[in-house]
């Protein structure tokens, strides 16, 4: 007896340190399926719809999303997709669950992420996130914008007069080496545009614009240089030069000196109205709506010219970016310890703004990396998210319908670990 009343102790104890032992585990159980029964489709009650897909749009478990009031949720997937020989008969099969499952209420938008660049940097720079790092560039160019400026002022003075040179030389060598390249293209131009455009361009319209300005200028100082002229010295000169004497040149030597005492004077004393005429000139000229439109088609036509489009390159690319001499005085100038000093300086100040923007951009070490940073990579490292279908409320009783998005937007939904003890997202 004592033996049996043993034993039934003996099985109590084990049966209570078992029951300890498994209310975890079975606990944590119960909470999984639950939890899991709110985003896997087979673990909770759901409807099945077939939308015709004549397009082709969709694939094969692409995710469904609903945008409710706490934020997107995934309401459904993509189960089956038909294609028949007839390409307007294809369909899919969406099966939707959670509260979200009536077919009469939804329409269904498919959009797509390609991964471009352009893509890329709306998900990484949505509107806010722009305005926010505008903000903080603004702040310290308000701030420190102006020093910067003139303590830079020095170094790029430097690196002008350093560069000007070296590209002017580079150009003349560029030229030389293309030099018959640039000759046949000036001849072309000149017999498809310049003889038949714009010399006649120049008599027609150019001339009588110049002339109406400029001519009672040069009636003016031509009659004070006649006035000022000495038949008789240029006479007696240019007779004496004939004959065979010693002494020579001596109409040259008027020359000179009348240009020097007397011609230079005469036009230094009507530079005001020579300035005048040219600038009066230069209005009507730009305010001529046939020279704007003939020279607009000229520049429109040597722009698009392929040849010329890719010489010009060819002389900019080796004249700057292929200038090896150019490239050693520019490192000269911007690694010389006054640069560094700037640099070092001002990369201080920069330093906490350029941080801020980095967190902005992919997070920090307190938040975890950002969402949008994540949609990224998941995208363009994992390969992942390249399509996903959005329900939307319809507002008239027809059939569902699919059709492709017209607006971009990024992927609704980034998949986030809890913590339970901080109540924290992190990424």
């Amino acid at each position: 007896m004592q033996t049996k009343y043993q034993r039934l102790i003996g099985l109590a104890v084990w049966v209570s340190l078992l029951a300890i032992l498994l209310t975890g585990p079975v606990q944590r159980g119960w909470n999984l399926a639950n939890n899991a029964a709110s985003i896997h489709p087979f673990l909770e009650k759901d409807v099945e719809l077939t939308i015709q897909d004549p397009m082709g749009l969709t694939k094969l478990n692409a995710p469904v999303f609903v945008e409710t009031e706490t934020g997107w949720q995934q309401h459904g997937i993509v189960t089956n997709v038909t294609k028949t020989g007839d390409a307007e008969n294809g369909t899919c099969d969406i099966r939707l669950y959670g509260s979200i499952h009536r077919q009469s209420e939804m329409d269904f938008l498919v959009y797509r992420n390609s991964g471009q660049l352009s893509e890329v940097i709306s998900t990484m720079l949505p509107p806010p996130k722009r305005q926010q790092i505008a903000e903080r560039i603004n702040l310290i160019i308000e701030q420190h914008g102006q020093a910067f400026v003139q303590e830079l002022i020095p170094v790029v003075q430097q690196t002008l007069s350093a560069a000007i040179p070296e590209i002017e030389s580079g150009l003349r060598e560029s030229i030389t080496r293309h030099q018959e390249e640039i000759d046949g293209l000036l001849e072309r131009w000149n017999q498809q545009y310049i003889e038949p455009e714009l010399i006649p361009l120049a008599k027609q319209e150019l001339l009588p614009i110049v002339r109406t300005h400029a001519q009672p200028v040069a009636e003016s100082i031509g009659r004070e240089l006649w006035d000022r002229a000495s038949l008789w010295r240029f006479g007696w000169r240019a007779a004496y030069d004939k004959v065979p004497l010693p002494k020579k040149n001596l109409v040259q030597q008027e020359w000179d000196r009348f240009v020097e005492n007397d011609a230079i004077p005469v036009f230094e004393g009507h530079t005001d109205e020579i300035v005048i005429a040219i600038q009066k000139s230069l209005v009507d000229i730009t305010s001529s709506q046939i020279v704007r439109d003939q020279m607009t088609n000229g520049l429109s036509q040597i722009a698009n010219d392929q040849e010329t489009r890719e010489l010009i390159q060819t002389l900019i690319r080796e004249s700057i970016m292929e200038n090896d001499s150019l490239r050693r005085k520019l490192e000269g100038v911007w690694k010389s310890e006054q640069a560094q000093q700037i640099i070092a300086k001002n990369s201080e100040r920069l330093e906490p703004v350029v941080r801020q923007i980095g967190e902005d951009l992919f997070g920090s070490e307190t938040d975890g990396i950002n969402p949008d940073f994540a949609r990224v990579l998941r995208n363009q490292i994992l390969g992942k998210d390249h399509l996903w279908i959005v329900a939307i409320p319809r507002t008239d009783e027809s059939q569902a319908q699919l059709r492709a998005a017209t607006q971009w937007m990024p992927y609704p939904l980034i998949y986030t670990t809890e913590s339970s003890q901080q109540g924290s997202e992190r990424w």
